[in-house]
């Protein structure tokens, strides 16, 4: 399970498909994250003034940038996080889904976190064990974005199974337009197949590395040191 006192903020950045043209319409829209939401100049933040989480985005480019859980919670579709081994996909999921069910109300979508490192036989078949709903019932909930859908790992499905899990996911946004999916993934060249927006983590900093250390081994001074050793 996962311990939220551990949980360190990670950083992401848009990543851009080469083959994508940035429309000119987006020209002169700089946007701001403020606290938690990614939001136009002209629109209040609904974090307090000042915060530390404000970060201006590239004008020329509009690339959006900041904390990874925000830039994904305002992605109404669905996006594709992307980043190398160990830099915190899987965890960035983990907290997501849990902030997710804690605040679930009825009539509100709920989560479904999965491990595709799981997949065997067929995506609904997963998606269908997982929840211990039939697929029957539970299609027609992603549908109509009843269900928010954290797909975990497709650089972890079995090797012989990869292609076909991808195309599945293709599959499934394709007929389900209205569903919300999240994939998680390995840096590769062809996560813009699924047409979502893509957010690369980041390299941890200083700052974080040493929060980090200091909430795994309880001793700000020890981890301070361990932390100039590995510099």
């Amino acid at each position: 399970s996962l311990d939220e006192s551990k949980f360190i903020r990670l950083d992401a950045i848009e990543r851009i498909s080469s083959s994508t043209t940035r429309s000119a319409a987006g020209k002169g829209r700089s946007r701001v994250i403020r606290d938690q939401a990614w939001l136009p100049d002209s629109q209040p933040s609904i974090g307090p003034s000042g915060d530390s989480d404000v970060l201006l985005s590239n004008p020329g480019e509009a690339l959006r940038q900041g904390a990874a859980e925000v830039l994904l919670a305002n992605c109404k579709r669905g996006a594709v996080l992307l980043g190398n081994a160990g830099t915190g996909k899987s965890t960035c999921f983990h907290h997501l889904a849990l902030q997710q069910a804690r605040a679930w109300t009825l009539g509100a979508d709920w989560p479904l976190l999965v491990r595709l490192g799981d997949f065997s036989d067929s995506l609904a078949g997963l998606l269908a064990q997982q929840s211990d709903i039939e697929w029957r019932d539970l299609a027609p909930m992603i549908a109509g974005g009843g269900v928010t859908l954290f797909l975990d790992g497709l650089n972890e499905c079995p090797t012989a199974l990869h292609e076909s899990c991808r195309a599945e996911i293709s599959t499934l946004l394709k007929e389900f337009p209205g569903a919300r999916i999240f994939i998680s993934e390995r840096l590769s060249s062809s996560w813009d197949e699924f047409g979502l927006p893509a957010f690369e983590i980041q390299a941890m900093g200083h700052a974080q590395q040493s929060q980090l250390l200091r909430a795994y081994v309880n001793d700000d001074r020890r981890a301070d040191q361990l932390l100039e050793q590995l510099r």
